[in-house]
């Protein structure tokens, strides 16, 4: 749903409400500093960018909708990729997991965009809840009330492979118990936000899930595509087109995607506003929409 109206997706029976994601142009102020690195007026890094949050499955949606693709080909989300440019998307197409003692199910492909410059090379740090903290550890300890110290600070937070009810197989993954100690784990981050509490807990929990555990580390195959546009809503940054090829919902194994380059996937959430929030930063965009949202502590992302 794009400023309240209906895309004319027949979902069957009693649909969910629409989530409304279409703001103004970010505020790209540099006086908010951040919150990671300074006290005073700062932000952080918006929780609608989350994977599985109510706004990127919206986007999804929305964008499937819009291209004729078929419904879940794809989830949203924002990694950062070494060298690449800020607000560049990606098709990441999911393969074998890196430890390759355990038995699951590679995720469906993700769309995301460069949120943040640095990181790992020819690996894609992808933003979840409760995802690994790092040497950043100021911000989460400010956005929220209680982030607790699992995972932390380099084992990638909340993971099914580290937790013993979870096993290694996909049938151990869906268990009630691997499930219950999940959602127990998830459920002790608490922010004085309902709504970045709960966006939180839900893509903590989310991508730990069998068919969707995007919160250990993958060897994928990736190429750079076209910005999807309502992923570009989501974010507020609109890089003009490229000449990429449009994203494919056709490519979903690594087999279909051989031709595309080889990397990896881990897992962050440091709560720092991102690099790309910062407008010098950024570059070939549709102007006004020169730079990613930053948000206030409430999660509300700052606007013209």
């Amino acid at each position: 749903m794009k400023n309240g109206n209906e895309t004319g997706v027949d979902c069957g029976g009693s649909c969910p409400a629409c989530v409304p994601y279409v703001l103004g142009p970010p505020n790209t102020s540099t006086s908010v500093q951040n919150a990671c690195t300074n006290g005073g007026d700062v932000s952080y890094i918006c929780p609608r960018f989350m994977l599985f949050s109510g706004e990127m499955k919206q986007a999804a949606a929305d964008d499937a909708a819009a291209h004729g693709w078929p419904a879940g080909a794809f989830n949203y989300g924002v990694a950062t990729l070494n060298g690449a440019a800020c607000c560049a998307c990606y098709q990441i197409v999911y393969g074998a997991l890196e430890n390759n003692q355990f038995d699951y199910t590679p995720p469906k492909p993700l769309i995301i965009q460069n949120f943040n410059t640095g990181g790992a090379n020819n690996a894609f740090d992808v933003f979840m809840g409760k995802g690994g903290e790092g040497a950043q550890t100021n911000g989460c300890s400010q956005l929220y009330t209680d982030y607790p110290s699992i995972g932390e600070p380099n084992g990638g937070g909340v993971r099914a492979s580290s937790i013993s009810a979870c096993g290694m197989s996909e049938s151990s993954l869906a268990s009630a118990a691997c499930v219950s100690a999940i959602a127990g784990d998830c459920d002790q981050i608490q922010a004085s936000s309902s709504y970045v509490t709960t966006t939180t807990r839900t893509s903590c929990v989310e991508a730990n899930t069998a068919g969707s555990l995007y919160h250990d580390n993958w060897n994928v195959r990736a190429r750079q595509v076209e910005c999807p546009a309502a992923l570009t809503e989501v974010t507020g940054c609109k890089p003009n087109a490229g000449g990429n090829p449009q994203p494919d919902p056709t490519v979903q194994t690594v087999g279909q995607a051989s031709s595309w380059g080889t990397y990896s996937t881990t897992t962050m959430e440091d709560c720092c506003k991102p690099s790309c929030a910062w407008p010098g930063n950024v570059n070939n965009t549709q102007a006004p929409w020169s730079a990613m949202y930053q948000c206030d502590g409430s999660g509300n992302p700052m606007h013209n």
